[in-house]
């Protein structure tokens, strides 16, 4: 019983690997990128950019990659003379691993909240569209997903009154811009966009085993309250026995 009780405190004493959290940039085309604005008059539009990430981004010799979260999707917008209706993101799968031909597919993954088109500016600047809830998908290291915007129109669109998005005609970023003018019916590739798409990225040690996280927190806290007092409760443990068992021989 002596040795079971030790090495019960020493396995205890074993950590569990440390998950950390962090938020970051999967893919972005900002910096210094946006060339113009695509002007928007018809009322049944939308556009949109493929992106992917690669675990090696923020893997390093001391830690990997356990899951990515999506949690945001940018997109630079403006507006001329008075278009209403709302604004809204979301995220589909590509129907082709070709990261510079990609179109959406299927239903949406995930989308964000929509943004009244009444708060938008005559600058194109960035617009953030925080994701929430059960719509923060898990997103798979070097799979070509799409994000897009897709517009619901009230009121007047002509050449005084119209919807901006700010693209990058460089071609610099990898990936392919895409557009649709009947509510996302069909997509065809066009120039980049400015955006961005960030997620909680989680990365554990090397070579210590599955991470601690949220959705599998580690007992070893709840349970001891701590390292030093898992040693204390296993000396004590291994005296008491240690003493009992002295006893017995006298």
């Amino acid at each position: 019983m002596r040795r079971f009780i030790l090495l019960l405190s020493l396995l205890l004493l074993i950590p569990a690997a440390q998950a950390t959290q962090r938020e970051r940039i999967l893919d972005t085309n900002i910096s210094g990128n946006q060339t113009g604005g695509e002007i928007f008059i018809n009322g049944n539009f939308g556009f949109g950019q493929s992106f992917r990430y690669s675990n090696g981004q923020f893997e390093s010799s001391n830690e990997v990659v356990d899951r990515v979260r999506l949690t945001e999707v940018m997109f630079s917008l403006g507006k001329t003379g008075s278009p209403t209706g709302t604004v809204n993101v979301f995220v589909y799968t590509a129907d082709r691993p070709d990261y510079a031909t990609a179109l959406p597919t299927g239903t949406a993954l995930a989308s964000g909240p929509g943004l009244s088109i009444a708060s938008l500016t005559g600058t194109i600047s960035p617009r953030v569209f925080q994701i929430t809830g059960t719509d923060q998908i898990l997103l798979s290291p070097n799979t070509v997903y799409v994000a897009t915007v897709e517009i619901t129109t009230t009121g007047t669109y002509d050449l005084s009154n119209y919807i901006q998005a700010g693209v990058d005609v460089t071609g610099r970023h990898e990936g392919n811009g895409i557009i649709t003018t009947n509510d996302g019916a069909t997509w065809t590739t066009n120039v980049d966009t400015v955006f961005h798409v960030e997620g909680d990225v989680t990365t554990s040690e090397r070579n210590t085993g599955p991470a601690t996280t949220p959705d599998q927190p580690s007992i070893l806290p709840a349970l001891t309250g701590g390292t030093t007092t898992i040693v204390l409760v296993g000396v004590i443990a291994y005296f008491l026995f240690l003493k009992r068992g002295r006893s017995r021989l006298l």
